[in-house]
Formats: C-alpha cells, structure tokens, sequence
C-alpha cells in the first residue's frame, strides 16, 4: 500500500486507483488504520475503503450502505458490500449512524455519516 496516495494524493482518481488495487488484498493492522483515518469527502473513495476494510464497525457499515444502495455503482461492489451487511436491518442501522453523528465523533466518521446522509438514494 502506498499511504501517500491514499492519505495525500494528487488527486482523487490517483487515491481511487490505489484504493482498487487493494481490493481483496489482506491488510496489516497499521494498513488499516491508515484506511481508517482517510480524510475524503468523494463517495467513490469512502466506499472503496468500505469495501477494502469488510469490518462491521458502525463507520465501515455507514460506507457500505452508500456503496449497496447506489443506483449507479459499480454492480460488483454493490453485491460485495450486500454480502457483508445481509445479516443487518438497513433502518436499523441508518437509526444507529443517525444517533451516532450526534455524539463526540472523530473528523472521518463526520464526513462518512454526512456524506452517507446527503446521498439522494438513501432513505
């Protein structure tokens, strides 16, 4: 993983890129808290993060929402990310986020919950 480009790259589709080719790939604890502390406000790049990561965390599903729900996506990301949150109620979990984007939360949870909420196809 080249952490540069995914927490300070030139551009969105350079960090999309490097987000692509970590798809499938197992990750080391220290790759995953880079992830997890990306700062971006692209749907494209926060779900592509959800996707790398597969964690059930209340952030990571909060990205996997935008990606399974997202009437243009990409339709193999979309049944990836289904496949990880099939077990969970949506309005259930859309309550949950809500509730969380109230309390004392980090500046990556703020942009995942805000952009999960502004998201047109999300109800």
């Amino acid at each position: 993983m080249n952490k540069e480009k995914i927490l300070r790259p030139t551009s969105e589709y350079e960090r999309q890129l490097e987000l692509e080719s970590l798809i499938g790939n197992d990750l080391s604890k220290e790759e995953r808290v880079i992830l997890n502390s990306c700062l971006t406000n692209d749907l494209r790049s926060m779900y592509l993060i959800g996707l790398i990561l597969k964690e059930k965390t209340l952030l990571n599903i909060a990205r996997l929402l935008m990606v399974s729900e997202d009437p243009v996506g990409n339709p193999d990301y979309k049944k990836m990310a289904k496949e990880i949150i099939v077990d969970y109620d949506i309005d259930d979990l859309l309550y949950k986020i809500a509730d969380a984007s109230y309390q004392n939360i980090s500046q990556v949870e703020t942009l995942v919950y805000d952009m999960l909420f502004s998201c047109e196809f999300i109800e």
